[in-house]
């Protein structure tokens, strides 16, 4: 095994927390080193819309809003899936409001946007505690730029927005405090010595070679590309997902070696996608996000049986989750227009091989019945493998 240099600290991966981490490290005087597996830099966030949540921020206070710490504490916990650390979640809250300082001082053009929390009904919801990049001229990065990731599902013509934005503002930042970023380089294992953690071990297109430093910070996403970790942590078997293919779990993996415990792992931030294509992204099926379909008007989504079985409308997060909750066997979408079931079916929603709308159409059947509260509300019946299935989901950044 080949040593290599040494630096003050290393960061895996290269998504948003890690070059945020590696922006921090660097600016304090340590020489940082940020570790990517895959080609290009940005995981997951640069193929994101690149928004943060971060309440009490200087950017909402210039506005007028005003954070209750009571409030959105409430908020949260409402909301949340399962009970939240009391002390994590403070941390969160009291680190939030400085991360945004930090970004700001360090030169990114951050922005307040006019987005209010999701769950408006929600007692605590409220607008002013998301933040976005202000568009990023990839010119300024110079050749850095070719080694963003490139998200196959936004506009990737500059000046660039959302995630491709977030990322090259923190490349920008990390390269002006000195940070070094390796791509096409996974770290493999921890390097220790007694109960210290000392380095890693990366393994590149040359030989395997050992990087040390004093302070490591793993922060490589999720794992939703290893299907031995699925079925062990979150117990399905997903269909797909739109994140970054190199989502292995590398970081989890290696924390587990040297005694981390691991907690909410079988969580998982779930989409309903679309496979409208035989196109791939490095080696995984490449999905569309499947909202602009689902949330038309008249738009109805049911299981084999012709049922329905969750609001077309709800939050992408709720309805992926019903979606994954069904159990095996995809789910099809159909059209109804004011007298009925639409006989056109948007173009995208079908694959290729699918058979004509209209004889599509002519397979479903509809009654008139009354719902639970005296309603009038109209079931469907369909039996429609040709129409687009939907799909998997992912672990959020």
């Amino acid at each position: 095994m080949v040593s290599g240099e040494s630096f003050d600290a290393i960061v895996v991966g290269s998504g948003a927390a890690g070059l945020s981490a590696a922006l921090t490290t660097a600016r304090a005087g340590l020489r940082t080193l940020v570790l990517e597996r895959t080609e290009a830099i940005g995981g997951t966030s640069a193929m994101s819309g690149g928004l943060v949540y971060a309440p009490g921020s200087r950017l909402a206070r210039a506005e007028g809003y005003e954070v209750d710490r009571a409030v959105v504490t409430g908020y949260l916990e409402a909301v949340a899936r399962r009970p939240i650390d009391a002390a994590l979640l403070k941390a969160f809250l009291d680190a939030a409001p400085a991360m945004v300082d930090q970004l700001l001082e360090a030169g990114l053009l951050l922005r307040l946007t006019g987005l209010s929390d999701y769950y408006q009904r929600v007692p605590g919801a409220a607008v002013g505690h998301v933040v976005a990049v202000q568009p990023f001229d990839p010119e300024t990065l110079g050749g850095l730029a070719a080694r963003v990731r490139h998200s196959p599902y936004r506009d990737c013509t500059a000046p660039w927005t959302g995630g491709m934005a977030l990322v090259a503002g923190l490349v920008a930042a990390c390269t002006k405090a000195g940070a070094r970023i390796w791509t096409s380089c996974r770290a493999t294992q921890l390097l220790t010595e007694g109960t210290a953690v000392v380095g890693v071990e990366v393994h590149s297109a040359d030989a395997p070679v050992l990087v040390r430093a004093s302070q490591v910070i793993l922060a490589s996403g999720g794992f939703e590309f290893n299907s031995a970790l699925i079925g062990e942590w979150v117990g399905e078997t997903l269909e797909g997902a739109w994140s970054c293919p190199g989502n292995k779990g590398d970081g989890l993996l290696m924390a587990q070696t040297v005694g981390a415990a691991l907690s909410a792992v079988g969580e998982v931030q779930w989409y309903p996608l679309l496979r409208l294509s035989d196109e791939v992204l490095e080696g995984v099926p490449l999905f569309a996000d499947a909202g602009p379909a689902r949330n038309l008007p008249g738009s109805l989504v049911v299981d084999g049986q012709g049922r329905r079985f969750a609001n077309e409308s709800s939050q992408y997060q709720d309805f992926g989750r019903a979606l994954g909750a069904r159990g095996r066997g995809p789910p099809s979408r159909v059209a109804r227009g004011r007298s009925g079931i639409s006989r056109r079916l948007p173009a995208g929603v079908l694959r290729r091989s699918s058979a004509d709308a209209a004889a599509l159409a002519d397979r479903i059947h509809s009654r008139r019945a009354r719902g639970p509260h005296g309603r009038r509300c109209r079931h469907v019946r369909a039996d429609a493998p040709d129409v687009q299935r939907g799909g998997g989901c992912r672990q959020g950044p």
